[in-house]
């Protein structure tokens, strides 16, 4: 669940790249989604965890004057390391 955008239901592939986050939603279902980016400025590590038996990476994205959780895969998460530790 994102927020109060609502329900995602494991549609969602997040790829970690150099420039941050990449967030989008698997087809057919991305229409109307766009590709976002979240930049790694933008992302703090809150802590790892599980949720209904499935181990879990909470994140808090800043997002202008709002503050947004997001849980994703602890592999997409290690996936970034490399690009956050040469900032």
């Amino acid at each position: 669940r994102l927020g109060k955008i609502g329900y995602y239901n494991g549609c969602i592939v997040i790829v970690a790249a150099e420039q941050g986050l990449y967030v989008r939603v698997f087809r057919p279902f991305a229409f109307g989604h766009w590709p976002l980016l979240i930049p790694w400025d933008r992302i703090r590590h809150l802590r790892d965890g599980r949720v209904l038996g499935q181990d879990g990476t909470f994140l808090e994205v800043e997002a202008g004057d709002r503050r947004i959780a997001l849980l994703v895969d602890p592999a997409a998460w290690k996936a970034g390391a490399r690009y956050r530790d040469a900032r």
